[in-house]
């Protein structure tokens, strides 16, 4: 059986952009806490859609030289299985948009 995804609608995307800004401690936001109040969504759907599309603080679009550059070296320092650490290192990345790029470039 498969689940058949629906369109995320502007209320669920600004409902979603609040609960972050609620729900992060430390930086870090609590995934499982704000999918609670997102009904009909799962905690991967969520988690994707924001740091895909809805976060302010991640570039979107065509990787720079410099960017290709912070990545290599990040990966070379952190390895290339703690991508939460190599996108501290590639400011305005996240850490799939790292590894994306990473296996995409190899």
């Amino acid at each position: 059986m498969y689940r058949v995804s629906k369109d995320w609608t502007k209320e669920e995307d600004d409902r979603l952009i609040a609960l972050v800004k609620v729900m992060t401690v430390n930086g870090v936001v609590q995934w499982d806490k704000v999918t609670f109040y997102m009904p009909g969504r799962h905690r991967q759907q969520v988690r994707t859609r924001y740091q895909r599309t809805l976060d302010e603080n991640v570039r979107h679009g065509r990787w720079t030289d410099h960017e290709d550059l912070l990545l290599m070296t990040a990966v070379a320092r952190f390895g290339a299985k703690d991508w939460a650490k190599v996108a501290k290192a590639v400011v305005g990345r996240s850490d799939g948009q790292c590894r994306e790029r990473f296996v995409a470039i190899l």
